[in-house]
């Protein structure tokens, strides 16, 4: 309150962007899958917006990741020890490669 306002004015104001990403890095972290339904009826993803998400990590995942006919995408129980660094490809503030080490 030092500049005569409450704490509350400050911090950060999260964008649709960050929504849509905080919800499907919770997906993948607790359920090993991201919904295409729900990102599209909660976000408006479409299928196209969730491809092109999700290519990049298929391309550097290959078989640890499955996307789904309808845009979603599994973590199979085989690549679960990954699940960190997958999400992490959808984590739009990841600073990691200027920092500690990976997880692997």
């Amino acid at each position: 309150m030092r500049e005569g306002r409450l704490a509350v004015h400050r911090g950060h104001e999260f964008s649709a962007e960050d929504h849509w990403r905080g919800r499907m890095i919770e997906a993948l972290m607790c359920d090993f899958a991201v919904d295409a339904d729900e990102m599209a009826q909660r976000f408006a993803l479409s299928p196209n917006d969730l491809h092109q998400i999700f290519a990049p990590i298929a391309a550097r995942f290959g078989d640890m990741v499955q996307i789904l006919p309808d845009g979603g995408l599994i973590i199979p129980d085989h690549a679960r020890p990954l699940t960190r660094m997958i999400a992490r490809m959808i984590d739009a503030y990841d600073m990691a490669e200027n920092s500690h080490s990976g997880a692997i």
